[in-house]
């Protein structure tokens, strides 16, 4: 395979070309640069936050002055509120920017 994706031309439809719609593809096509940099730039943020918000869970589980306090709940269920949403992200917007309608 080629820059172009299957073969074909840089100016051609290539979202409808099932050859552009692979991984493959989307870290060596030139048409996909766009994709391959918003999935880049996605996967940094969301693996930062699921690292982020689980650390804090941990922190808070393991202090138990911080368990107790009443205000550290608001932070344990937003915690868990950034984890739910970076899994879904993980799971539905990654590969949807990567592998736009063979995905979807």
């Amino acid at each position: 395979m080629n820059e172009t994706c299957g073969n074909r031309s840089r100016f051609a439809a290539w979202r409808e070309d099932p050859d552009c719609l692979t991984v493959w593809a989307l870290l060596t096509a030139e048409e996909r640069r766009d994709d391959l940099i918003a999935v880049s730039i996605w996967s940094v943020m969301l693996s930062f936050a699921l690292i982020s918000n689980i650390l804090i869970l941990i922190g808070i589980a393991r202090s138990s002055t911080m368990r107790s306090a009443t205000s550290y709940w608001f932070i344990i269920s937003l915690a868990i509120c950034d984890i739910v949403m970076a899994i879904i992200s993980i799971v539905h917007l990654l590969p949807a920017t990567a592998f736009h309608s063979q995905y979807v």
